[in-house]
């Protein structure tokens, strides 16, 4: 499928909302905008990859005591069960953990091994399932209340959430905080993305979509290197939190402006075309600028109106989204795409324990991210985003499959399996990235929340995915989930052939509009 291009100059007679974006130009006022997405991304590894570090498998051995309440002796054969002479078990109620690698985690605290262990799985369940429910209702937030208050909102009752965490010491209350925090970062993640791809003039969008990410690469090597110094869960889970702190203050409503283009769709005419003002000021282009901006504004805004009926309720706009062959390509590849990317990109950095150490393999997995994510950038602006995305859904393929048949051989415990896992991940995350850029481009604005809540649901299903595979897998096949990943590297391929390029193209007001430019 291809485009009509759509020309972006600014006739004086006719404004878009790309023209008035091109003249207020990218500056401070956008760079605040964008700012919010750098931060969300930055605090986004501790809450998808910190239970590497925070719950990891730990050597333990069962304490037996006397009559005395002394210690007199270790089990050998079952370190879950006291065994006695005369041949019955009773379980093991105290353990000694190996601290050699870690001084305090969550396994550690509560225990979770024996008949515990699947309690580890669950810890990150629980922030993986509190972002699929959270997901459900982040478009909704986002286009109800508009992209400044969802961020500042959602930033504050996380912050709360994760003080909670780490200072109650009771395993429900952590297990309930977790799950509180996921169910909030969806709508803040979305939120602040949408809202700067939103604030973007046409030529900076694709650079802010692939250099949003490199905050999450920096991050997920320094949460390695925060693990690695402090060796405590909760030092991992609070200094990994810090972007709240910056979200909390950065995003209140006395520094950051509302999304223009959103206000336009709501009707708000009068505060876009102040914010829009404002946004020159700081720019310093105001002279660039229309002096009737508001009339073109609310032209805008009425020919919205006219060619469609979006702006109506929710079950309107939902609809709006399957109403075409074309919506619903874009819907259904969107929401397939982004399930895929949630399962290898969760997948990939939650095997750390099996490669020795982990500390090592999140810092490498980190560096080979940020190396994909900067050359995202060039490579889409010349190539386009599904030509990108298709080659690294390939390359996934590809590297999974032989890692698959390194563990059904007992050889992927080697460097080279190290280095080839690293290369999928970063390949992984750079079709994520791409395919990132390109929804957020191919909704358009009146149902880009809908649009972007239904693909990061599946997003939200996706990073569930290898917690439960982790959980069914028999240990006698290891390999199962590498082999099911595999083949959705290969569904990966397939679905983003059907998918528009949006490789310098403008962003759309409406379905209408989509349906003859698309």
């Amino acid at each position: 499928m291809t485009f009509k291009r759509e020309e972006t100059s600014c006739p004086a007679h006719q404004y878009s909302m790309d023209c008035i974006f091109t003249l207020v130009g990218f500056g401070p006022w956008n760079a605040l905008c964008c700012s919010m997405s750098f931060l969300v991304e930055a605090l986004f590894a501790v809450v998808a990859y910190g239970s590497a570090f925070m719950v990891p498998p730990h050597d333990f051995n069962c304490l037996v005591f006397d009559h005395a309440n002394s210690l007199s002796s270790w089990t050998t054969e079952d370190n879950c069960f006291i065994s006695f002479s005369n041949g019955s078990q009773t379980p093991c109620q105290k353990f000694l953990y190996n601290s050699t690698t870690y001084v305090n985690t969550v396994t550690m605290e509560f225990d979770l091994v024996c008949s515990r262990e699947s309690f580890r799985y669950a810890f990150q369940l629980m922030i993986t399932t509190g972002g699929l429910l959270g997901t459900a209702s982040a478009g909704f937030m986002a286009d109800r209340w508009g992209r400044q208050k969802t961020i500042w909102l959602c930033s504050l009752v996380a912050a709360v959430g994760t003080v909670l965490n780490v200072t109650i010491p009771v395993f429900w209350v952590v297990m309930l905080t977790r799950f509180l925090v996921g169910v909030f970062i969806p709508p803040l993640h979305m939120a602040s993305f949408v809202l700067g791809i939103e604030a973007c003039p046409l030529k900076q969008r694709t650079w802010f979509g692939t250099l949003t990410m490199t905050p999450f690469a920096l991050m997920m090597s320094g949460i390695a290197g925060i693990a690695y110094h402090f060796r405590d869960w909760r030092y991992v889970e609070l200094l990994g939190s810090w972007p709240l702190l910056f979200l909390i203050i950065l995003a209140s409503p006395l520094l950051l402006s509302e999304s223009p283009r959103w206000l336009v769709s709501r009707g708000r005419i009068e505060e876009a075309s102040r914010i829009l003002t404002r946004a020159a000021r700081i720019n310093k282009t105001t002279g660039k600028l229309p002096n009737d901006l508001e009339k073109h504004l609310n032209l805008i805004y009425k020919t919205q109106l006219h060619e469609s009926c979006e702006s109506g309720s929710m079950r309107e706009m939902l609809t709006s989204l399957v109403s075409s062959s074309v919506m619903r390509t874009i819907t259904f590849s969107s929401m397939t795409l982004f399930l895929i990317h949630g399962s290898l990109c969760m997948s990939i950095p939650l095997r750390a324990n099996f490669f020795g150490s982990e500390f090592l393999y999140v810092l490498l997995l980190g560096i080979i991210q940020l190396i994909s994510y900067l050359m995202v950038g060039p490579i889409v602006n010349r190539f386009g985003r599904t030509s990108y995305i298709f080659v690294c859904m390939v390359a996934t393929m590809s590297i999974q499959l032989t890692l698959t048949v390194l563990m059904v051989l007992n050889k992927a415990q080697g460097t080279y399996s190290v280095c080839l896992s690293a290369i999928a991940y970063g390949a992984a995350e750079g079709a994520y990235l791409a395919n990132l850029v390109l929804s957020a481009e191919l909704f358009p604005t009146s149902v880009r929340a809908q649009g972007m809540t239904l693909s990061y649901f599946s997003l939200g299903f996706g990073y569930i995915l290898p917690s439960i595979l982790d959980l069914v897998q028999p240990s006698t096949v290891p390999w199962m989930s590498l082999a099911i990943f595999s083949v959705f590297s290969a569904v990966g391929a397939i679905t983003v052939y059907f998918v528009p390029d949006t490789n310098k193209q403008p962003l759309l007001q409406g379905v209408p509009k989509t349906l003859t430019t698309r």
